[in-house]
């Protein structure tokens, strides 16, 4: 009968730490997957990223000097982009290839963490030599190369230098090109009092079309 207790000893009136029953050791969950630890961490840093984006209101949009003459550039504007995404970077390298190497390096992180979280991206890198390098830098209004230029549909754009480009900017300026500036969609056409010329010339232009 004793051993028959001992073989069966944490019934429902003893413990688990009891001297019969000895304490119930934890078993270790299973290590995550890596690529779902890469997602949950990719989503935590653009979820991350997008509330700095709001905070700081950061975006650099490029405009002209009278702010009427000229459009806010957008993936539209660039045939040469054959993409159905909604946001592309661009590389324009310059003369340092060690700068050249670092930039692709970290927006390449970033754009492959983004598309493991199904986001809308493309990437692009251009060299000097390329057709489209020289239209590109001046509708865009780079005064510095290397330099990452990162578009939406929307009309917003982002300009990264060497020197300021990091992991957590190109994250914030994904947002940026998907948050559509004030409360004017210029990519769908809704006109508001808060459009500027440039965006109400933008729809006006798509509906003529």
């Amino acid at each position: 009968m004793e051993n028959s207790q001992n073989s069966n000893c944490c019934s429902q009136n003893q413990t688990a730490n009891s001297s019969c029953c000895p304490p119930t050791v934890p078993v270790p969950a299973p290590e995550k997957n890596k690529k779902e630890y890469k997602k949950s961490l990719g989503l935590i840093i653009l979820g991350l990223a997008f509330v700095l984006a709001i905070s700081s209101a950061f975006r650099t949009a490029i405009g002209s000097k009278d702010g009427l003459s000229s459009l806010l550039p957008s993936i539209e504007d660039f045939e040469w982009m054959e993409t159905d995404e909604e946001v592309v970077y661009v590389l324009l390298k310059g003369d340092d290839e060690n700068q050249n190497k670092q930039l692709s390096k970290q927006v390449d992180a970033v754009v492959m963490e983004l598309k493991d979280t199904e986001d809308s991206v493309e990437y692009y890198e251009l060299n000097p030599s390329h057709q489209h390098y020289s239209s590109f830098k001046e509708k865009t209004s780079v005064e510095e190369t290397p330099s990452v230029v990162v578009l939406g549909r929307g009309g917003n754009i982002s300009l990264l230098d060497s020197e300021s480009v990091n992991s957590l900017k190109l994250f914030r300026a994904y947002v940026s090109a998907t948050t559509p500036i004030a409360s004017c969609n210029p990519a769908a056409c809704k006109s508001s009092k808060t459009c500027s010329p440039e965006q109400k010339a933008r729809c006006a232009a798509k509906k003529l079309n």
